[in-house]
């Protein structure tokens, strides 16, 4: 329709949220032909916003192939452009950027003090709270962790809003509730996020958490359901190597070997072979905390 009225503002920020769809969907040839298209249009408009979307959109892409230090500059070349509009969000999108290079390098506790700030004083700040936990563990404090984490879901899951948030939140705390052995949150967040199983999570237009299945496959693991977690991971990788995201394939080979050395002896061999390959992809990528978690384990 926007083609059809020759509305190319309104086509510009169409495909900023198709693509928003269409990532989380793993539809990522088509969204990858779109966001070509939204880039078409933001240099044809040359205006600051739209441009900074298709810069922001571009790193998210860079992400995915772990090509960090590439999504760090598009990410501050797009803060330059969105502050140039007046763009009063301009900073807080900065640092969701900058969350999705730092959690998969495992430096999120770089971010501590701005996740803090923004979990306490933004109005959608459920996903903030969310990472939170995560940003301790990355610190090595899991007491804090812990403190963080009862808070974020001291109303229980039915309590965190249902927005656009809601995926990347849910995700978050499935994560911490992994690491923090929380077997009944574990099992609550499970069945909030089973629906959702083929998705990804999609941290708003700044990156990507990856596979809903490699999060079901922690929950289940934590709340102690052996056989969901073993094909939910099996599903995860095949969805990573699918996607050719060589930093989510790498957490999730990681996240698979260290539950099977723990869970099924009888696999040793297995659990071994993939944190050799967690590690190795890791180190080439700059992922520190998964270098070092295969390392231990393997």
């Amino acid at each position: 329709m926007a083609g059809e009225l020759g509305a190319s503002e309104l086509a510009a920020l169409e495909r900023h949220w198709l693509l928003y769809d269409l990532t989380e969907l793993g539809e990522l040839a088509e969204a990858a032909r779109r966001h070509a298209e939204l880039e078409r249009l933001a240099a044809g408009l040359q205006q600051p916003l739209y441009r900074h979307s298709a810069l922001a959109w571009r790193g998210v892409w860079s992400g995915l192939a772990g090509r960090f230090d590439e999504a760090e500059r598009l990410a501050g070349d797009a803060v330059r452009l969105a502050e140039d509009a007046g763009d009063p969000d301009a900073r807080l999108h900065h640092t969701a950027q900058l969350v999705a290079v730092r959690r998969e390098q495992g430096r999120l506790d770089e971010l501590l003090a701005d996740i803090e700030a923004l979990a306490g004083t933004e109005s959608d700040a459920v996903a903030w709270r969310a990472i939170l936990p995560l940003a301790h563990l990355d610190a090595g404090d899991r007491t804090a962790a812990r403190t963080a984490y009862d808070r974020a879901l001291a109303g229980g899951t039915a309590a965190i809003p249902r927005n656009m948030y809601w995926l990347a939140a849910t995700a978050s705390l499935a994560e911490a509730a992994a690491e923090l052995g929380d077997a009944r949150a574990g099992a609550a967040l499970y069945a909030e996020l089973e629906p959702y199983a083929d998705r990804l999570v999609q941290w708003s237009f700044s990156g990507s958490a990856g596979s809903v299945q490699r999060l079901l496959a922690r929950t289940a693991a934590v709340a102690g359901r052996p056989d969901a977690a073993r094909a939910h991971f099996e599903a995860a990788l095949a969805q990573h190597a699918a996607l050719d995201a060589a930093p989510l394939l790498a957490r999730t080979r990681c996240d698979y070997g260290e539950w099977l050395l723990a869970e099924s002896p009888a696999d040793a061999a297995h659990a071994r072979s993939l944190l050799r390959d967690a590690q190795a992809a890791a180190r080439r990528l700059g992922m520190a905390g998964v270098a070092a978690r295969s390392r231990e384990q393997g």
